[in-house]
């Protein structure tokens, strides 16, 4: 009976431990599980979004550098419609392609600081750049819809050496066929050109004193640019087009978004100062495109040098104003497709019937339409090529 008493007495706490055990091992399952979905979910709605802790919003600065670009080659949108204001307005949306340089010194000057090598920089530049690039290149020259108006007007064609010159960067050295295969493909090389110069660059720019050296010595490299551009052996369009579609007069705008780069590094932002540049920004657009006489091509393209510059240093995402413009999901959406649209949107251009849709609705219809249409190939080239190449390059530098 003692016997008996004593077993009983021991089994209870152990019964009890035991359930205890299996309640917790219940608990840690249930845990796991609810952290597996929760990543699927996150997984699933950041296909096309990628959070870059306080500098996302320049994904949102993308977004409307490239809607801006597609305005002015599609002819306004009605905006032509509002008077010499809508015609400035128009003419202002290429200066997009300024923004992104500007957004390129800052981002690749990142991306230098967080590599183990300049190889592993390298590879991951490429990645971004080369796999979608070439992918329009073919397509573009596959289904007829290349630049087929600066061909006419160069009398070139592509041929195996326009080709060549594409795929390895070096179109700019040649104007005549700079821009005939996809008709906006000058900005790539140029890009790339700047990458191999940004590590010595951001090395240079390690001080104050240093960074406003740069920058001024920018300012007097893009002086000695224009004078080059006066003695070219060539008419003035076809000098102007030889300097701009070549990496030369765009110092200014690299060295500025490294520039950008390191005063965030060295200084806090706060939400006042962030929502006053944002409104101001639009502000001072209108202001621009609204002047009697318009100013020379180099005054705008510093203008949107600078006014990148003071988005990016300024920007905060603890201020709403400026989140709500740019970082809503929208709009990082299309940031983050940006390059795609980019490439993409005048071969589509010339694909479509767009300018019989423009006098069947009204323009802004028409660019709506056409608008959701590059999106679409966008995103579906962003998931196809540039995601798997990113993820792939990311793995090799890895190793």
């Amino acid at each position: 009976m003692t016997t008996t008493m004593c077993q009983h007495n021991n089994t209870g706490p152990e019964l009890t431990q035991r359930r205890r055990t299996s309640l917790y091992m219940s608990l840690l399952q249930v845990k796991s599980q609810e952290s597996e979905f929760a990543t699927k979910k996150k997984s699933s709605t950041s296909v096309f979004t990628k959070d870059y802790g306080p500098t996302t919003f320049i994904t949102g600065m993308r977004a409307y550098a490239a809607v801006a670009v597609m305005l002015t080659h599609a002819g306004g949108a009605g905006l032509r419609t509002l008077g010499p204001l809508g015609q400035h307005l128009m003419e202002l949306g290429a200066q997009g392609v300024t923004v992104f340089f500007v957004i390129s010194g800052f981002s690749v000057a990142s991306s230098w600081e967080h590599s183990g090598s300049f190889t592993a920089y390298l590879c991951k530049r490429l990645a971004r750049i080369v796999p979608l690039y070439y992918a329009w290149l073919f397509a573009a020259t596959l289904t007829s819809t290349d630049a087929i108006e600066w061909q006419r007007r160069y009398g070139t064609s592509i041929d195996a050496y326009n080709m060549i010159m594409h795929l390895t960067f070096m179109s700019w050295c040649d104007y005549r066929i700079a821009c005939t295969i996809l008709g906006v493909e000058w900005s790539i090389p140029v890009e790339v050109i700047w990458y191999l110069a940004i590590p010595f660059l951001l090395q240079l720019m390690s001080t104050a004193p240093r960074v406003a050296c740069a920058v001024a010595g920018s300012l007097a490299w893009l002086v000695i640019v224009i004078g080059i551009k006066q003695i070219l052996p060539l008419t003035a369009e076809d000098s102007a087009y030889a300097i701009h579609w070549s990496p030369l007069p765009y110092a200014t705008s690299f060295v500025t978004g490294i520039a950008a780069y390191r005063i965030r590094q060295w200084r806090s932002t706060s939400s006042f100062s962030a929502a006053v540049v944002v409104l101001a920004a639009p502000l001072a657009i209108v202001a621009w495109a609204s002047l009697a006489t318009p100013l020379s091509h180099t005054a705008t393209y510093l203008f949107f040098t600078a006014l990148s510059f003071c988005l990016i240093v300024f920007g905060e995402q603890s201020s709403s104003v400026f989140r709500g413009i740019f970082c809503n999901r929208a709009t990082l959406l299309i940031g983050t497709i940006s390059y795609g649209i980019y490439l993409s949107h005048m071969p589509l251009l010339r694909l479509l019937p767009y300018r019989r849709l423009s006098e069947e609705f009204h323009p802004a219809v028409a660019f709506a339409l056409f608008a959701i249409c590059t999106f679409g190939v966008s995103a579906l080239t962003y998931i196809a090529i540039e995601r798997p190449f990113g993820r792939l390059a990311t793995k090799l530098v890895a190793r």
